[in-house]
């Protein structure tokens, strides 16, 4: 006729916000002995929930697991500190999703006080993990790597607005600033200003709703959950030296098909497109690069590097393209309102110019990129 035991299902979330953020999320079940008697009961009832599937908690406080400061959460750890092609292709992949899991932790509280920088930080964090689960796609279960795919994207969605934004308005005020006051007619600066600035604020408030809600919260959970537990698949588990190379191949193979695509081409929309489409690939190249440096050392470096000022290049003609199309827009919301559109014609022939600069600079860079010796390893 008494209660022995209490047994509290607790929900936790929990968030530190110094100099690097932790946040955690759990269920923890809590058995207590509220009489003498119930102290007997207590190890019936601690099986009963093993059976169950619980297992113990790493900390008795919620407080210190709270606190925890191991990369950012208590579910992910940091891999090996030297790492070879012996190690096995999850221990590889599980160093770089961490670190890149923590560079995204570490960002979330200066993108929410709007520090310089910290959208476009955190916004690569998500992009370098997000192409590291495509690239390494046969090492992980397809129905969790596709939610963690897709949770990334929308973190990078979220962030890229006002981001985007925040680089329009810095490059149109950069150019205007270099202008003769003649050739300034109307007013564009302010025009520039009151849209681009108001698409910033407004993405930005959009952005942290998203941060502050329970989607988001719910997306660590299993980003943490899917970093700690990388080794899903039988594929997963053999040699880096082995397992590894052969994706990375994979990415630049892809690599090489977009560009022959890009540069073949013709002049518009579509050679913009594909362009866009070869920077995306030399990008998910670079990362996959950058993951083998532990196991290749400079050959990976090499070519990661080589990746990297490909995906720059035609990272500044995508600039170009975007920056044409809303100076056009710009051009046609001044007609519409009687103003002359002068200036925004003119801006506009210069991005043209740097755009066709750009190809032309990319086709040097990419002969060198080319060289078979900085994919030796990838045969080996």
């Amino acid at each position: 006729g008494h209660d022995l035991v209490e047994v509290a299902d607790d929900q936790v979330n929990a968030r530190t916000m110094g100099e690097r953020t932790i946040v955690s999320r759990w269920r923890e079940v809590e058995l207590e002995a509220l009489v003498p008697a119930g102290v007997d009961v207590l190890p019936a009832a601690s099986k009963a929930l093993h059976r169950a599937g619980a297992r113990p908690a790493p900390s008795p406080s919620k407080l210190r697991r709270a606190l925890a400061v191991e990369l950012g959460a208590p579910d992910v750890q940091p891999g090996p500190a030297r790492l070879a092609a012996s190690d096995t292709a999850a221990q590889v992949v599980h160093a770089y999703l961490a670190e890149h899991t923590a560079a995204l932790l570490d960002r979330d509280p200066a993108v929410r006080v709007d520090a310089p920088e910290a959208v476009h930080d955190m916004r690569v964090a998500a992009r370098r993990l997000r192409s590291t689960v495509q690239t390494f796609r046969p090492l992980f279960d397809a129905e969790r790597a596709a939610e963690i795919e897709a949770g990334l994207r929308e973190i990078g969605e979220v962030l890229g607005r006002p981001r985007d934004a925040e680089v329009q308005l810095a490059r149109f005020t950069g150019e205007l600033a270099g202008q003769p006051v003649e050739l300034l007619l109307g007013p564009v600066a302010a025009r520039v200003q009151e849209s681009l600035l108001g698409e910033r604020l407004r993405s930005r408030e959009e952005a942290l709703a998203y941060l502050r809600g329970e989607r988001y919260l719910g997306f660590i959970e299993a980003l943490l959950a899917f970093v700690a537990d990388v080794g899903q698949t039988e594929r997963a588990r053999r040699p880096a030296g082995t397992a590894l190379p052969k994706l990375v191949a994979k990415a630049d193979r892809k690599l090489t098909r977009r560009v022959a695509r890009a540069r073949r081409a013709p002049a518009g929309s579509e050679r913009d497109l594909a362009y866009h489409g070869a920077r995306k690939a030399a990008k998910r190249l670079r990362y996959a690069s950058e993951l083998m440096v532990p196991v290749h050392g400079r050959d990976a470096a090499a070519l990661a590097t080589a990746a990297k000022r490909i995906q720059n290049e035609l990272g500044e003609h995508q600039d170009c393209v975007v920056a044409q199309t809303r100076l056009r827009a710009f051009a046609v919301a001044a007609n519409l309102a009687g103003e002359s559109s002068f200036t925004y014609g003119l801006l506009a022939g210069d991005e043209r110019a740097r755009a066709a600069a750009t190809r032309a600079t990319f086709d040097a860079t990419w002969a060198r990129a080319s060289r078979p010796r900085l994919r030796r390893w990838l045969r080996g």
